[in-house]
């Protein structure tokens, strides 16, 4: 079940966009807006929370180069915290899309009783290797995802998409909690003949021996 974006999400994505936003929300103005929003969500929480669903999915493409920890702290992360309390009182869980920088946002979202990242993309694309991840998301934290487009696409070599599966799928020696998933991180020019081989690579590299 998906949930909108949250209050700083949804001026970033339908309103001002990145530079804009950042302006925008020193005046105490925009932070009652962005309060407003997270209510409302909350409010539309209750309303459909205890429907036939396990996992909430709130869709924020989560960013650490923008929701940096003190806007984190200031705008999100009592909502996140509320979300994920409401919800694992109903024995359901939170997953949050990120498909950003993860550095910088594993730690908070932890923090904050989420139980997935979605679209979790590890360098080359972004900062953090795929064991830097799993070291900032701790070892509850289901991280999925795993393959970045900049290696997915015909930009990036057969080995190099090789060599990402295989890295993600090791972190499955620190944590079972993992999810290989290709998603939206799938570019347009994504060759078939790889998307065709990734269940060779998890048979060959995801079982435990």
């Amino acid at each position: 079940m998906p949930l909108p974006y949250s209050g700083l999400r949804y001026l970033i994505s339908r309103n001002f966009g990145i530079e804009k936003t950042v302006y925008a929300i020193a005046p105490e103005a925009t932070a009652q807006l962005i309060e407003a929003v997270n209510a409302a969500n909350l409010r539309i929480l209750d309303t459909i929370i205890d429907g036939p669903f396990d996992v909430l999915f709130i869709t924020d493409n989560m960013d650490g180069n923008v929701q940096t920890p003190e806007r984190y702290d200031r705008y999100s992360r009592s909502y996140y915290t509320e979300v994920a309390r409401r919800l694992h009182q109903r024995d359901k869980y939170l997953a949050v899309h990120v498909d950003g920088e993860m550095d910088g946002c594993l730690r908070n979202l932890r923090e904050s009783g989420v139980d997935c990242v979605d679209a979790a993309t590890p360098a080359p694309m972004f900062r953090l290797t795929p064991a830097e991840a799993r070291r900032q998301a701790g070892g509850e934290m289901i991280l999925s995802g795993g393959i970045p487009p900049t290696v997915f696409s015909r930009t990036g070599s057969d080995a190099a998409f090789d060599a990402a599966v295989r890295d993600w799928l090791q972190l499955k020696e620190a944590s079972p909690q993992l999810i290989l998933a290709a998603g939206n991180q799938v570019p347009p020019d994504a060759p078939w003949e790889r998307i065709a081989r990734l269940p060779e690579l998890v048979d060959q590299f995801g079982r435990y021996r």
